[in-house]
């Protein structure tokens, strides 16, 4: 009995003796790690609530990425490290103390990008070949884009790209209305609007375009085939007929369908004479007659079987 009791008084001997420790209460972030476009370590500045990430120049900015991260002792992070996250502004990750206090950071970028140069000639033809000079163009479509001003403000994207380089774009010209236009350039985080307008003209005398690929050449009856025409209107296009070499009369084909892009498909009658074309006849509501365009020895129209 006597060493039951001495068991309950060392107990209640080391109970009081116990020192209770409080959670630790410091929710801080203390890192914050991602790697460049080129793999390189890049780490953020994280001052007050903000966490500053300083992109590299002339790199693409991802759409995610996978932070490592730090934090104060026995606290824990959400979005855990390592995980795919958003990277743009505003992403939040919250930090939790072992005492429940909770402290939030937010992501701040700032991409250090080149604002873009741009270089615009004074004119074009409507289904034209169009370029746009400069640098520091970010060649890729999903971050580089260009729109057509008109006059009353309203702005139309150009999506007949040709080519996208960082010094340069290519397009061809969509049916537009003739007049003065602004050129506006997104590419990245900068906009820009060229200073001095640009003129899209129609022509009384339309080109058959062969700039970037060569028109079809070697057809057959009732086949189908695309034109591009320049300085007209394809949706004002009236009549299109060929002429034969042999005869020196024009032949009707007919027009399938106009395009946006100005291109017009057509279609060769199944009864159409055999033999070498030398000219376009076009017919369009603009022209008060119809234009005839000539075709070089080498790139004349042959029709057979």
């Amino acid at each position: 009995m006597k060493n039951f009791y001495t068991l309950i008084l060392l107990s209640l001997l080391l109970f009081s003796c116990k020192k209770e420790y409080p959670d630790y209460p410091y929710a801080e972030l203390k890192q914050f790690i991602i790697k460049d476009a080129k793999g390189a370590e890049l780490k953020a500045v994280i001052k007050g609530e903000d966490i500053m990430v300083y992109w590299s120049p002339m790199q693409d900015v991802p759409d995610s990425v996978s932070p490592l991260t730090t934090v104060s002792e026995r606290a824990s992070i959400f979005p855990v490290s390592g995980k795919k996250v958003a990277f743009k502004d505003g992403t939040t990750y919250i930090v939790t103390a072992q005492n429940g206090t909770i402290k939030q950071y937010k992501l701040k970028l700032t991409l250090n990008q080149v604002k873009p140069q741009l270089i615009v000639g004074t004119s074009a033809s409507v289904g034209a070949y169009f370029n746009i000079g400069g640098d520091f163009f970010i060649p890729d479509t999903a971050k580089t884009k260009v729109f057509l001003i008109d006059s009353k403000g309203t702005d139309r994207q150009l999506t007949n790209l040709l080519s996208i380089s960082p010094i340069n774009i290519a397009f061809y010209l969509p049916e537009l209305e003739e007049g003065s236009y602004k050129v506006k350039l997104v590419s990245g985080i900068h906009t820009i609007i060229a200073k001095d307008p640009f003129a899209i003209t129609y022509s009384s005398s339309p080109i058959l375009d062969r700039t970037i690929v060569d028109y079809p050449r070697a057809l057959k009856r009732a086949g189908e085939y695309q034109y591009r025409f320049t300085g007209t209107p394809v949706s004002k296009l009236i009549k299109l007929r060929l002429r034969l070499l042999n005869d020196n009369n024009f032949y009707d084909v007919e027009i399938k369908s106009r395009n946006p892009d100005n291109t017009v498909n057509i279609k060769i009658p199944a009864t159409m004479p055999l033999g070498t074309y030398t000219a376009f006849e076009i017919s369009s509501s603009l022209l008060s007659t119809p234009f005839v365009r000539n075709l070089s020895a080498s790139y004349r129209i042959v029709l057979s079987e």
